[in-house]
């Protein structure tokens, strides 16, 4: 019984594989069929595309029909380089067309030749930027100087006038120069003086016009008085003899020379030491006075163009910018509209970089008064700034590029937008499309 059940069970298995198998017979069958349906449409479609050609003839199970069609594709391919490099060369020809045409109406608005070489027209174009800089710069200094030279006027009448007084109180009447009037002014008051001295020492002397026997009997008392004095004299010789051989007396050493040279010394290096410190002591004083009064003079210009430039970046917020004392130094302040003061650390990191901003176009400005200028270059310095402030740092700027050139670089389009509204001569240069 269980050798017939295995058998039964081998027997439903083979059943079942069978089926398996006659399925599987039958779907590759059908594919068989799909496959013989395909291909004899694609041979219809392949006679259809080869017709009119050199592969018509070929039978499409021919074994030299693969070269031939990878002869076509390279042929293709070919052909497609081809057209790409003839459509290169005609843009290059239309490119060529175009900067030949521009370059004849350069030159022929610079009224040079039509052969002139291109390359010298760059040199010849940063020759003239250079002249116009130049003339800029030395129209700024023929303004400053025209400036000076009013100021100097002013100072020339006011010291003319307090010459004029000052000629008028000591009699001047305009004739020759002052100078040698004071000289005659000063001879006359030594002269007066001498006078005086002589007067007075006139009046001391005995008239003249006292007999003889007077001056026999003034002279004769002189004669006493002197006499009398050289007495005294002897005596106060004898006197200081008599305390030198006290003091020789006292003892055989050199204690009390000693102590009285040492003082002596000590004295010396003290008084030498005294007038070394006054002298360090005043030089330090005259020399922090001129630093004092450097720093004074070259900062108030600096100051105040830093104020107005952080006044206008800040719109208004901040008024302007102060030096405060902080024990032996000072430091920058910036003063809001509402009044009071803050240090830079108190501001916020938009506020600081407007600050750093106007310190830098302020520093800038100074530097090129007395040196040419060179080319400021910022990098994306406006991150913090809202529209309002970056316009307002562009005018800056815009101020700046009248002096020598400035340079910003950023990737934000609408910056580009904002710079072109504020200074419409400004050039925007695409780093990526070079």
């Amino acid at each position: 019984a269980l050798a017939r059940l295995d058998t039964a069970d081998r027997e439903r298995e083979a059943r079942e594989r069978l089926a398996e198998a006659q399925a599987e017979v039958e779907d590759r069958k059908a594919g068989l069929a799909r496959s013989d349906a395909d291909l004899a449409a694609w041979r219809g479609e392949w006679r259809a595309a080869c017709a009119g050609t050199p592969l018509a003839p070929v039978a499409d199970d021919h074994p030299a029909l693969a070269g031939m069609l990878n002869a076509l594709d390279a042929l293709s391919q070919a052909e497609a380089t081809r057209a790409g490099l003839a459509d290169r060369i005609a843009k290059m020809e239309a490119n060529i067309g175009a900067f030949r045409t521009a370059a004849a109406g350069v030159c022929a608005a610079l009224g040079l030749p039509a052969d002139t070489v291109w390359a010298t027209i760059p040199a010849r174009l940063a020759r003239a930027q250079q002249a116009e800089r130049e003339f800029a710069q030395l129209t700024a200094d023929l303004a400053e100087a025209e400036a000076a030279q009013g100021g100097d006027a002013a100072q020339v009448t006011a010291l003319t006038q307090e010459r004029e007084a000052l000629g008028a109180r000591l009699g001047w009447g305009g004739e020759g120069r002052l100078a040698d009037h004071l000289d005659l002014c000063l001879r006359a008051a030594r002269l007066r003086r001498d006078v005086s001295d002589l007067t007075a020492d006139l009046a001391g002397r005995p008239a003249p016009d006292r007999d003889g026997a007077t001056l026999e009997a003034e002279a004769e008392a002189l004669r006493n008085r002197a006499d009398l004095a050289r007495s005294d004299t002897e005596a106060r010789f004898a006197t200081l003899t008599e305390a030198r051989h006290a003091v020789e007396a006292v003892g055989g050493d050199d204690a009390v020379a000693r102590i009285a040279a040492e003082r002596a010394n000590l004295l010396n290096n003290l008084q030498d030491q005294a007038r070394a410190h006054l002298a360090r002591r005043f030089a330090l004083m005259a020399l922090e006075q001129a630093v004092r009064r450097y720093r004074d003079s070259h900062r108030s210009a600096m100051l105040a163009r830093a104020s107005a430039a952080f006044a206008q970046l800040s719109q208004g917020a901040y008024t302007h910018l102060a030096a405060q004392p902080e024990g032996g130094s000072e430091v920058l302040v910036a003063v809001p509209a509402q009044g009071g003061a803050k240090l830079a650390t108190d501001l916020s990191k938009g506020t600081r970089f407007q600050l750093y901003l106007a310190l830098r176009i302020a520093g800038y400005h100074e530097l090129a008064k007395s040196r040419p200028p060179v080319p400021f270059i910022a990098d994306d310095i406006m991150e913090t700034f809202d529209d309002g402030r970056a316009e307002q740092a562009f005018a800056l700027l815009g101020d700046m590029s009248r002096t020598g050139q400035v340079i910003y670089l950023t990737h934000h389009r609408h910056l580009c937008d904002m710079a072109l509204a504020a200074c419409p001569g400004a050039r925007v240069t695409d780093l990526m499309a070079l």
